[in-house]
């Protein structure tokens, strides 16, 4: 006996339908083909996969589990503190930006199969390159810039991780110093991205602010962006709209006192419920961080005062440094509940 099934697929069109497949996420051959990747029968397995930014694909991976059995580099990253004050004095900035700054620097062979992922087609791959994602590669990258800017780092130049800043006083230090460091770079074959460098400015981005003569700014787009935050539903949002505060809480005065509604709404069994109150400080922040006063670059001959509050909520202060033309300027606000 055949079993036939009965027509069920009938058109009330005499147009044959014409859908275009979508488009699939790319594999590892572009990857591949730039010497970033190579083909792996490694037996580490590294979750992966590729998601999509604007036009581009981005590979992303889980390196959770080899992080977690990964020696840590006993290496220090400089942190934004120890950073800003050696700008203090400069009138003339360039930022540079390192093009695919990771995959630059090559994977000790010793390494490469501990990088092994799939793609979703089944593929297996190892880096040879230095990726995102690995515990240790902020650090190995921060070592070998320090390595290669030599004498020059700390003179005109810092560096924080693949970000670059260069400062002087005269235009002239500035292009002597701009051309040692592409010398330096050049030595060992590391690029630049010209498109995200930024040369001989007056004010210049760097780690999320913007530096100038007069003393260090938010950056517009980071503090526009956490102005969109919508209202938040519960407490995981809550807790983002903070995260993203707290990068920038040395500029607000009373930052700790003005979040105190939202902060409480996080304690253990408390219900979460958006009042009048929490509202008020939620824009009372965004506002703060929209419009927030310019703060000193550190001076090591000015005069410092520091100026301090406690209540029964917390305490607080006001590290303030005096300008040379006497006006007294903010560098630090500092506050706890």
């Amino acid at each position: 006996m055949r079993v036939v099934i009965s027509r069920f697929v009938e058109r009330n069109s005499r147009k044959d339908p014409q859908i275009r497949p979508p488009r699939r996420p790319p594999t590892g051959a572009d990857l591949e083909k730039a010497g970033i990747i190579s083909k792996s029968n490694s037996q580490f397995n590294t979750p992966a996969l590729f998601v999509k930014q604007k036009e581009k694909w981005r590979l992303v991976l889980d390196f959770r589990k080899l992080n977690e059995i990964t020696v840590t580099q006993d290496f220090v990253i400089p942190t934004l503190d120890d950073i800003l004050h050696e700008i203090s004095g400069s009138n003339y900035f360039s930022a540079l930006d390192m093009k695919s700054a990771f995959n630059q620097i090559p994977l000790h062979f010793a390494d490469r199969h501990k990088t092994a992922f799939s793609t979703p087609d089944g593929d297996k791959y190892q880096f040879n390159r230095l990726c995102f994602g690995l515990k240790n590669s902020p650090k190995a990258f921060q070592s070998i810039a320090q390595e290669v800017l030599g004498d020059l780092l700390h003179n005109g130049a810092l560096v924080y991780i693949d970000d670059i800043i260069l400062f002087t006083k005269t235009i002239d230090e500035h292009f002597e110093l701009l051309s040692k460091v592409f010398e330096c770079f050049e030595r060992i074959h590391l690029k630049f991205n010209p498109s995200k460098c930024q040369f001989l400015t007056k004010s210049s981005k760097f780690l999320g602010f913007v530096v100038t003569p007069e003393g260090i700014l938010i950056d517009k787009d980071k503090s526009v962006s956490i102005n969109e935050f919508p209202v938040p539903t519960d407490q995981k949002q809550i807790k983002s709209f903070l995260g993203c505060c707290n990068f920038y809480r040395r500029y607000i005065k009373n930052f700790a006192k003005r979040a105190l509604p939202l902060t409480n709404l996080l304690r253990k069994d408390t219900p979460f419920e958006w009042t009048s109150e929490t509202q008020e400080a939620f824009d009372d922040i965004k506002k703060a961080i929209l419009n927030p006063p310019v703060l000193a670059l550190p001076d090591p001959d000015a005069e410092l005062q520091i100026t301090t509050d406690a209540s029964s909520c917390g305490i607080g202060a006001v590290l303030e440094q005096k300008c040379p033309n006497s006006e007294v300027k903010p560098l630090y606000f500092f506050q706890r509940n």
